[in-house]
């Protein structure tokens, strides 16, 4: 391990913050990073980058050429022999360079280590999913702190790092900045979040979010315009909770718990604006899959599958909940349900409150299965979907026989349509009388017209 940053040489002198920042050791190694950084000091020809010592150290930016400026350093530069807490090191790693390398292994912290503005973390030992991280760079809390690692400047970024709050950090990994980044990064086991995101214009890039228990949130977000694409949000009370606006959230599987050790009161929650969430896979919870709340309007849920065999029959898969606020204008479009080896649902869509606070909701194209029924109150607008066989809209053609004056048509559709109308191929054929039911639209004369073709068209 290298000496830290308070030691001093074999002559007695103090070591520099260039011999810090080349991380070692000695003899031809220590005057190869003497020539390295004095090329950059002295803005002379730029070095091609390497290893010194086995020990990570690059000089310039991550490019192919690399131009002048010092940007990474390796932790274990700035690491005591005697202590084991490593906040000390990250705090002058983070000081003494933009870009600090964090090797495989557990480094606890006793505070919170903040990542300031243009800084980066990051680590190439691996992406852990168990709920105890046990592989690659690992940061665990070891003591009561707000948060294990907290972005806490502009342009602030954590790569491949395991953050672990180790249910003593109230957040495992914190954004308190805005333009912050993760690219498969790892938050768990907060005592209220595993990731707490309260930046604007963020971004997320892979990852996973988890919570070991049925309480706090794996995560939750405010602020406006985050991007997250391709992770993994699993457990907690409820495991994402989006109070952002302005956000696009995509590919994510989103897990809640459900069984004896406990049980997610919904899978994902939305209290905020002008959200589209793309390719969701929504899973486990003992209430609603998708709950909006609050001032959750104008939001797109475009590519959703369901799937829980824990609501039991007792919860809908969405609701939209205007007891307290509005939600209103949201769009559920291209939905499949699943409640596995479960009781289903009750309701595809569940409305609650004033008629005018939910006002403008719709649900687009889709299969609802095992569901007892597609909605308690129907929607602004409805598209086609496919429930237990059978569909919200429909249409074909029948034919009345010749001394006929009744025609049954069997609708195919889930309940009695809302509306049902018939085109008759005779012109001249007077007007039947239209009888609706949950199985069939019966047309009667008074008298047989002759024979005719129907044609009809039914909406629930």
């Amino acid at each position: 391990m290298a000496e830290g940053p308070t030691d001093r040489r074999r002559d007695g002198s103090r070591r520099t913050r260039r011999d810090i920042l080349a991380g070692i050791a000695g003899g031809a190694a220590v005057l190869a990073a003497d020539a390295v950084i004095d090329a950059v000091d002295h803005e002379t020809s730029a070095p091609t980058g390497g290893s010194l010592a086995g020990l990570p150290i690059e000089v310039g930016k991550e490019t192919s050429e690399i131009p002048q400026g010092l940007v990474r350093a390796d932790l274990r530069a700035f690491l005591s022999p005697s202590e084991s807490d490593t906040y000390q090191a990250f705090a002058d790693a983070l000081e003494a360079a933009d870009v600090v390398y964090v090797p495989p292994g557990i480094w606890p912290t006793s505070r919170t280590i903040e990542v300031g503005a243009g800084k980066l973390l990051w680590s190439d030992g691996g992406f852990d999913r168990e709920v105890v991280p046990s592989k690659g760079a690992i940061i665990r809390a070891n003591a009561p702190m707000p948060a294990t690692v907290r972005l806490a400047g502009l342009e602030a970024t954590l790569r491949g790092i395991n953050v672990d709050g180790a249910n003593l950090a109230d957040a495992a990994l914190e954004f308190a900045s805005d333009s912050v980044h993760l690219d498969q990064a790892t938050a768990k086991r907060g005592i209220s979040y595993a990731l707490k995101a309260t930046g604007n214009f963020c971004t997320i890039w892979g990852g996973l979010f988890q919570q070991d228990t049925n309480t706090g949130y794996a995560m939750y977000q405010e602020g406006s315009d985050l991007l997250m694409w391709g992770a993994r949000v699993k457990r907690g009370e409820i495991p994402l909770w989006l109070a952002g606006s302005g956000c696009i959230l995509g590919v994510l599987h989103v897990t809640g718990m459900g069984g004896p050790e406990g049980s997610s009161s919904a899978s994902a929650r939305v209290t905020g604006q002008r959200n589209q969430f793309v390719d969701v896979y929504y899973d486990t919870a003992a209430g609603p899959s998708l709950l909006l709340d609050g001032t959750a309007n104008a939001n797109r849920f475009v590519g959703m599958l369901v799937r829980s065999a824990y609501s039991g029959g007792t919860a809908p898969v969405i609701r939209c909940d205007a007891r307290q606020g509005s939600v209103m204008n949201n769009l559920f479009d291209a939905f499949n349900t699943d409640s596995g080896k479960g009781k289903g649902w009750t309701y595809l869509l569940e409305l609650l409150g004033d008629p005018d606070a939910v006002a403008g909701n719709i649900l687009g194209n889709g299969h609802a299965n095992d569901v007892a029924a597609l909605w308690n109150v129907r929607p602004a607008a409805v598209g086609d979907i496919v429930s237990g066989g059978k569909l919200t809209r429909n249409a074909g053609s029948a034919t009345l026989g010749s001394g006929a004056s009744t025609l049954r048509i069997p609708h195919g559709l889930r309940a009695t349509p809302r509306s049902a109308g018939v085109d008759l191929s005779s012109g001249s054929a007077a007007r039947p009388g239209i009888d609706l039911d949950g199985s069939q639209i019966t047309l009667s004369w008074a008298g047989p017209p002759g024979p005719l073709t129907v044609y009809w068209r039914a909406e629930m």
